[in-house]
């Protein structure tokens, strides 16, 4: 099979933009599976390294990229056009905790993808939603949570910004706390749950006790004769720590439909009205890109999470 090497110089318009947007955006023709493939398989260097996509790009980066031309460089077939963002969807509001000059925190709201991707239409994620509401700036996710989960979600407004707290993120500067209701009564009023976490081959579920090491730790906000309500701080951020890990120990998050409890979950959803997972990203701290001094945002639990609590107490 024939590679051709494609190489490209990042200019100024695109500082601060990861590489996997920057490569949906350069090859809008590619499927978007052809811009997976290409990172997953090792075909795109970035300054002569192997990309994950990721990377957080600068001015003068090199780009080059291995196509296969008989396959990769297919244009899209009966694919419609990217679509702009519905105006029901612009009104959606999320609360700003947060905002300065470099930095945005919002509590995001459940049921949102922070950003589009094979299952989420353009036009319908967080990040779209960001600079459709600041037309004039950039807006740039400087980390994850899951579509499922609210809570604390940190932008940067240029790539300065972006660069500082991402390699703040990467060294461990952040600390992430979280609030979930669990499945069963824990033995313990606090504890540290230590296990390696794996990818499961095929799929999203992680698997316990193989792979990286992956540390969680936890203590009870309140206990409930069926459940517990815990604060969790994570060491590591394995993807779905929280939800394997408790998972692993027989104390899955509520409604958590991957890792947890189907029947229970069913039970909860009709007696108190869960319908999604019962996770929620309750502070955030990290050290601010311009100032460096450390930043803490609290973001107040979900009206549907409260919702669910208050069914939960009144039983």
């Amino acid at each position: 099979m024939m590679f051709v090497k494609n190489e490209y110089l990042i200019q100024k318009d695109d500082d601060g933009m990861r590489l996997h947007k920057w490569m949906r955006k350069t090859f809008s023709k590619l499927p978007l599976s052809a811009v997976h493939r290409s990172l997953r398989t090792k075909k795109v260097r970035l300054n002569g390294k192997h990309a994950k996509g990721e990377e957080v790009l600068s001015p003068g980066d090199k780009i080059q990229i291995f196509f296969d031309p008989g396959a990769d460089a297919q244009k899209k077939q009966g694919e419609k056009p990217d679509v702009s963002i519905p105006k029901s969807f612009i009104k959606k509001n999320f609360p700003v905790l947060l905002e300065d000059e470099e930095i945005i925190v919002i509590n995001k709201p459940p049921n949102i993808p922070v950003h589009p991707g094979s299952k989420t239409a353009v036009g319908r994620s967080i990040i779209e939603l960001a600079n459709a509401k600041y037309p004039d700036e950039i807006i740039r996710l400087v980390h994850r949570i899951d579509k499922d989960t609210s809570g604390a979600l940190l932008f940067a407004k240029n790539g300065g910004s972006l660069r500082i707290l991402v390699k703040d993120l990467n060294d461990d500067k952040f600390n992430k706390e979280y609030l979930a209701l669990v499945l069963g009564k824990l033995a313990k009023k606090s504890g540290t749950i230590d296990i390696a976490l794996e990818r499961q081959e095929k799929g999203k579920k992680m698997i316990a006790g193989k792979g990286k090491r992956a540390v969680t730790h936890y203590s009870v906000e309140s206990d409930f004769d069926d459940c517990t309500l815990v604060r969790i701080q994570l060491e590591t951020g394995r993807t779905h720590q929280i939800r394997a890990h408790f998972a692993a120990i027989g104390h899955p998050v509520l409604g958590d439909n991957q890792h947890g409890d189907f029947e229970q979950n069913k039970i909860f959803q009709k007696r108190f009205g869960l319908k999604r997972q019962f996770l929620h990203a309750h502070m955030l701290s990290f050290p601010h890109p311009k100032t460096g001094i450390q930043t803490s945002v609290t973001a107040e639990l979900s009206p549907d999470l409260q919702g669910v609590l208050e069914k939960i107490r009144k039983r």
